[in-house]
C-alpha cells in the first residue's frame, strides 16, 4: 500500500512538475505579449503626437499666408518680392479678373483658370461668409507645385510655393524635434514612398513593429511610418522565471509531502486502534450479551424473594455497567459502519414519547443517583417513522457524555418539537459548558478536549458517531449557543 501510494505521490509530483513548466512557458509567453502591447502603444503614441506636430507646422504657414489676403497690391509685391518661399501670388477680385500682378502672362492666366477649378467644388460646399483657405497640388510640365489659396467675399488669393525652398524650411523644422522614434526607427515617406525624413537607425531585419499613419494636406499621400524589434524577455530571464517557480513547487511539494506522511501516519495508527478495538468489540459482545441475559433473568428471579438491599444494589450495578459496556461496544461497531458506509437506516412507525422515555430509561438510576433532574419539555405527541436504534444510540451518547463530563450539572432539560418532517431534540445540561474554540473539535473521532488519567474516561468516538448517524438519517447534530452548560441540537428526517 505504500509503495502504491508513494508512486502515486511520484507520478502526481512530476505530473506537477511539468504543469508548472508549462505555465511557466505560459506565463513568459504572455509577459512577451504584454512587453508588444505596451510598445505598439507607445509606438502609436509617438506617430500621434509627430502627426500633431506636423499639423501644427501647417497651420502656422497657413497663418502666415492669410494675412496676404487683406494687404494691399504694393504689399503684396513686397512680400513676393523678398519672401524665397513664394514662388508667385495672384489675386483675383469678385468677377475672377486678376488684379495682381498687374502685368499678367499667358500662363499665369491659364494658371488662375486651372486654379479656379480647383476651388470651385470647395466653395459650392461652404454655406457661411467665413474665410476659406486650403492647399492643392498642381503638377505643370511633370512637377510638382504645391498651391496654397484663401479667399473670402471680395477676393481671392493663390500663393504657388518655391518647392526647394518649402522642403528645405519643412527639413529645417523637423529636424528641431525630439527623436521620439527610440528605439525604433521612424520615417516620413513622400506620395512616391521615398524616404523624405528619418529618424533612429534604420532596421537590417524584418520589423516585429509597423505602424503608419497618414499626413493631411497639403502632404496629400505621404505617411509617418514606425519600425521596431519588440523587447521580448530574454532566454535567460525565462529560465530563472522558471526555476524559481519549479524551486518554489518542490519546497511547497516537499512540506506536503511531510505533512501528509504525519497525516498518514497518523491515519494509520487510528485505523490500527480502531481495528484493535473493532475486534475486541466484536469478541466482548458475545459474552455481555451473556452477562446482560442471565442479569435480567436473575434480577427477575430475585424480585419475587426476599434478598437483602445491598445484593439488589450490587445487581443493579451490574446491570447498569453491562448497559454502558454494551452502548460502548455499539459505538465501536457503528463507527467502523459508517466509515465502511455499511450502516443504513431501518424506519418504523412508534409514539415518539414512548421512544423518548425508552432513551431516557437506563440513565435514570445513574442521574438520581448524581442528584440530576431530568425536564421533559415534548411537543411531539404522534407516532413518528425514523430508526428506533439510531434515535436511542444517539440519545445515549449525549447522555452519557453529560453524565461523565457535566455530573455537576443540577438539571438536564430535553425540548422537542416537529416542522413537517424534520424532528427536532435539544438537550442542555447546566455544566461547565465547552469553549467556542472546541465546538467543532468535539465532534471529530477520537479527540477528547481532557485526555488525562484525572478526567472522565471516555473513546472520543460518541460525538462524532452521533453526528454521523444524524446526517445518515438526513439531519445533523450540532452544538448550539446557551448561556449556561452545553446545548446540542438533535435534528432527523422523518421517513414520509
Amino acid at each position: 500500500m505504500n509503495n502504491k501510494s508513494n508512486l502515486l505521490l511520484l507520478l502526481l509530483f512530476g505530473l506537477t512538475i511539468g504543469l508548472v513548466g508549462w505555465l511557466g512557458l505560459k506565463l513568459a509567453s504572455q509577459q512577451d505579449r504584454q512587453i508588444k502591447a505596451s510598445q505598439i502603444d507607445r509606438s502609436e503614441q509617438a506617430l500621434l503626437l509627430m502627426q500633431n506636430n506636423i499639423n501644427e507646422y501647417i497651420i502656422q504657414q497657413q497663418e502666415h499666408f492669410n494675412q496676404l489676403l487683406n494687404k494691399d497690391l504694393n504689399a503684396l509685391q513686397a512680400r513676393l518680392n523678398s519672401d524665397p518661399m513664394i514662388h508667385d501670388i495672384l489675386l483675383l477680385n469678385l468677377v475672377d479678373q486678376i488684379v495682381f500682378p498687374s502685368q499678367v502672362n499667358p500662363l499665369q492666366q491659364q494658371n488662375s483658370y486651372q486654379w479656379l477649378n480647383n476651388i470651385a467644388i470647395h466653395d459650392e460646399s461652404n454655406t457661411n461668409n467665413q474665410p476659406k483657405s486650403g492647399w492643392f497640388i498642381w503638377y505643370q510640365q511633370q512637377t510638382e507645385k504645391y498651391i496654397f489659396w484663401t479667399m473670402n467675399d471680395s477676393q481671392k488669393l493663390f500663393i504657388e510655393l518655391n518647392n526647394a525652398m518649402f522642403m528645405g524650411d519643412f527639413i529645417h523644422w523637423l529636424s528641431q524635434q525630439p527623436n521620439i522614434a527610440k528605439p525604433g526607427y521612424l520615417v516620413i515617406n513622400d506620395n512616391q514612398g521615398r524616404t523624405f525624413y528619418q529618424w533612429g537607425k534604420e532596421l537590417t531585419a524584418k520589423a516585429d513593429i509597423n505602424i503608419q499613419k497618414h499626413l493631411s494636406s497639403p502632404f496629400t499621400g505621404w505617411s509617418l511610418r514606425y519600425y521596431s524589434n519588440t523587447q521580448s524577455l530574454s532566454t535567460l530571464s525565462k529560465g530563472l522565471f522558471q526555476l524559481i517557480i519549479i524551486g518554489l513547487l518542490i519546497l511547497v511539494s516537499i512540506i506536503t509531502y511531510i505533512l501528509f506522511s504525519i497525516k498518514r501516519r497518523e491515519h494509520q495508527e487510528a485505523q490500527q486502534r480502531l481495528s484493535f478495538v473493532n475486534q475486541v468489540s466484536h469478541e466482548l459482545k458475545t459474552p455481555l450479551t451473556n452477562i446482560r441475559l442471565h442479569g435480567d433473568l436473575l434480577a427477575r428471579t430475585l424480585n419475587s424473594t426476599e434478598i437483602p438491599a445491598k445484593s439488589m444494589q450490587s445487581l443493579n450495578i451490574i446491570q447498569q455497567e453491562s448497559e454502558r459496556l454494551t452502548r460502548l461496544i455499539n459505538n465501536v461497531l457503528n463507527f467502523n459502519s459508517v466509515d465502511n458506509s455499511t450502516l443504513s437506516i431501518h424506519c418504523s412507525p412508534i409514539p415518539f414519547s414512548q421512544l423518548l422515555e425508552e432513551s431516557i430509561e437506563p440513565f435514570k438510576p445513574k442521574f438520581e443517583q448524581l442528584d440530576i433532574a431530568v425536564i421533559v419539555n415534548n411537543a411531539i405527541n404522534s407516532d413518528v417513522n425514523i430508526d428506533h436504534d439510531i434515535f436511542k444510540q444517539i440519545m445515549a451518547n449525549l447522555l452519557s457524555n453529560i453524565e461523565k463530563y457535566a455530573a455537576e450539572s443540577r438539571q438536564i432539560t430535553l425540548s422537542t418539537k416537529q416542522n413537517a418532517d424534520l424532528i427536532t431534540v435539544v438537550v442542555q445540561d447546566q455544566g461547565e459548558g465547552i469553549q467556542r474554540k472546541f465546538h467543532e473539535k468535539i465532534f471529530r473521532p477520537f479527540y477528547r478536549i481532557k485526555s488525562d488519567l484525572t478526567h472522565a474516561s471516555g473513546s472520543g468516538l460518541g460525538l462524532g458517531l452521533a453526528r454521523e448517524l444524524a446526517r445518515l438519517h438526513g439531519g445533523d447534530l450540532q452544538l448550539i449557543p446557551c448561556e449556561t452548560g452545553a446545548c446540542f441540537e438533535l435534528t432527523l428526517m422523518e421517513d414520509s
